[in-house]
């Protein structure tokens, strides 16, 4: 799953946004 950003595949740019996510809420 995930949402495109125009560069990428779908499934890598949500994987990127879950991580950049996970990492500020547990910083």
């Amino acid at each position: 799953g995930g949402v495109a950003n125009g560069h990428g595949s779908p499934t890598l740019s949500g994987w990127l946004l879950a991580a950049v996510w996970l990492w500020l809420v547990r910083r």
